[in-house]
């Protein structure tokens, strides 16, 4: 794993030993490289020098030239295989601290001659060894200056040099000069060799990112979409979506707009993503291409770029959870036995209703059905037959009645309906259509001989009534009446004049 360390101010190397090794290794391969290409060169410019000593020929110097650079030839050709066989920096640089040592022993004999191309090596060698041989700084600095002197002596000393203070000034300003030059390349390549390892790094840790995202994208159980809302496509899904939504196939043709949510509106889910930037708890119906419709419960944040562009959703799907609810529901408030509303739905039902009713001015009547002689429908066709009774005029009740209205078992065989919008005159008419529906009804185990006939007791809620108990005693009552009439009729409570039961 990659660390930033400090640069020292002098050298431009880093302060710790453990990361410069780790610069310094993972540089190898170029520094090696460069190594060889430096032994390479130095062999061919030796050569072709060498050719050029032939002008001493004849003269003393030509003893000292032609041995020197047979020498600085040999050390060259040495180094170069040397340095093949180097695989950590610190081999190949013990090969060219002694390369750089004997070329400038070598070289410092061949400037001995004070020709001018003798006067340019002075210069050129020590900046080749501080620009081109790439040691640690304090060899580059020891091979720099130890070159230096060794190419000052070699010039000046045989004979003595009047311009030998001079020329000693002169290469204290190139070697300060190159070792400023060395220090900020150090820095430099440091500084490059950090940043590229701190991208590397961010690089590293973004992929590993992106793969644990990936692995939780994947696993997770929930259906979780990402999609565009520009023009509703489906960018990306995870399993659950598939599976939960028919499959990849399905999910290719799926736009968001096909999530159709019942229970909320789009425009203000779009309106909380962009205002409260999520939204969570949000319970949906929601329909798939495949026309199955699932109940989520639905989470969303947006995918922001200058701008909501994108969202990720994620839903539970509670369709199960939902059912049950519904089941439970249907258990509380409907009756096991026919399939209609119990009784403490209908106070439950009515208690709104009525306020319904007195906020708006609006009428509300209710209806008390009793089966009569049920009790000889048991005692002669048995129990079964009467429940088959019961539940055939339940659904009777059921075909017959508007949506709005309520139909419940009240007790027995007996039942009540709730008819909102509906005075008495509707109300009775009502329940003359249930008496003749009544009598229509076959139970086919009961056969021919079972006549079935009810008796009905209407009555309308009166104004400034907060409860259903009221109407439901005067159509009781009413009841009472048509059964002590002969049953098989319809009766509506009679109303005084100042709105009393009569």
């Amino acid at each position: 794993m990659f660390i930033p360390a400090r640069l020292t101010a002098f050298s431009g190397e880093f302060g710790d030993p453990a990361v410069e090794r780790a610069f310094r290794d993972e540089r190898f391969p170029e520094m090696a490289r460069q190594a060889r290409l430096l032994f390479l060169l130095s062999i061919a410019l030796n050569t072709l020098f060498l050719a050029s000593d032939w002008r001493f020929f004849g003269t003393p110097h030509f003893y000292v030239a032609v041995p020197a650079r047979c020498a600085v030839i040999l050390v060259a050709i040495v180094a170069y295989f040397g340095s093949r066989r180097c695989v950590r920096f610190e081999t190949l640089e013990r090969w060219l601290i002694c390369w750089q040592a004997l070329t400038a022993l070598g070289v410092g004999a061949l400037v001995t001659s004070r020709s001018d191309i003798a006067l340019f090596v002075v210069i050129m060698l020590p900046s080749i060894y501080y620009l081109v041989v790439p040691t640690a700084f304090v060899w580059t600095a020891m091979g720099g200056v130890g070159c230096s002197a060794v190419m000052l002596l070699g010039y000046t000393l045989p004979g003595g040099s009047e311009t030998a203070l001079g020329m000693a000034l002169a290469m204290i300003m190139l070697n300060s000069a190159l070792m400023l030059v060395v220090t900020n390349s150090n820095r430099l390549r440091r500084m490059e060799w950090s940043a590229i390892g701190s991208e590397r790094l961010a690089r590293s840790r973004l992929a590993d990112s992106q793969k644990m995202l990936e692995a939780v994208f994947a696993a997770l159980p929930a259906p979780l979409i990402v999609g565009d809302l520009a023009d509703g496509r489906v960018l990306r899904a995870n399993q659950a979506a598939l599976d939960c939504f028919g499959g990849e196939a399905v999910l290719e043709r799926m736009n968001l707009s096909d999530l159709h949510m019942e229970t909320a509106d789009r425009a203000q889910f779009r309106r909380l993503l962009e205002t409260e930037r999520r939204v969570s708890g949000f319970e949906a119906s929601v329909g798939a291409p495949d026309g199955v419709r699932r109940d989520l419960l639905i989470s969303a944040a947006p995918i922001e770029d200058g701008g909501v562009s994108g969202v990720v959703i994620c839903g539970v799907d509670i369709s199960e959870r939902k059912a049950v609810e519904a089941r439970l529901h249907r258990l509380a408030t409907t009756d096991a036995l026919t399939g209609v509303a119990n009784r403490s739905h209908f106070f439950a039902r009515a208690d709104a209703e009525i306020r319904r009713a007195a906020r708006y001015r609006r009428p509300l009547s209710v209806l008390m059905v009793d089966l009569d002689h049920f009790k000889r429908v048991n005692d002669e066709h048995g129990h079964a037959v009467g429940d088959a009774v019961l539940a055939e005029f339940a659904g009777l009740c059921a075909r017959m009645l508007r949506a709005e209205d309520l139909v419940a078992r009240y007790g027995g065989e007996e039942f009540v309906a709730l008819l909102p919008e509906t005075d008495e005159q509707g109300a009775v008419a009502v329940g003359h259509r249930l008496r003749e529906g009544a009598m229509q009804i076959r139970t086919p185990s009961a056969g021919s001989a079972l006549r079935l006939t009810v008796s009905i007791g209407v009555s309308a809620v009166l104004a400034g009534e907060a409860a259903i108990e009221a109407a439901l005693a005067r159509a009781d009552e009413a009841l009472y009446q048509a059964k002590a009439a002969g049953r098989d009729r319809v009766v509506a409570a009679a109303i005084a004049a100042d709105g009393e039961a009569a």
